[in-house]
């Protein structure tokens, strides 16, 4: 009986680590994942696929540019 006892200890005592180890692995997945080093980015495969890449910065910087020259319309009161 003592000796069941004794692997049920050794299971969980497996088990603890197990989970200690899942869960500092899911850190280090996360902090990758923030870093953008689990996957490519995409001026990385633009490059690598000889194709241009705009960042979004001058995406925004486009289409602000595009919106200001664009005219506004005239807006209607609403009449009292």
């Amino acid at each position: 009986m003592s000796a069941l006892f004794a692997l049920a200890d050794g299971i969980e005592a497996k088990l603890a680590a197990g989970r200690k180890r899942v869960d500092a692995l899911t850190q280090a997945v996360l902090a990758k994942a923030f870093r953008g080093e689990l996957v490519p980015t995409e001026a990385e495969l633009a490059r690598v696929e000889g194709r241009t890449y705009e960042p979004a910065s001058a995406l925004l910087d486009r289409v602000r540019a595009e919106r200001d020259a664009t005219p506004k319309p005239a807006r209607r009161r609403k009449g009292s």
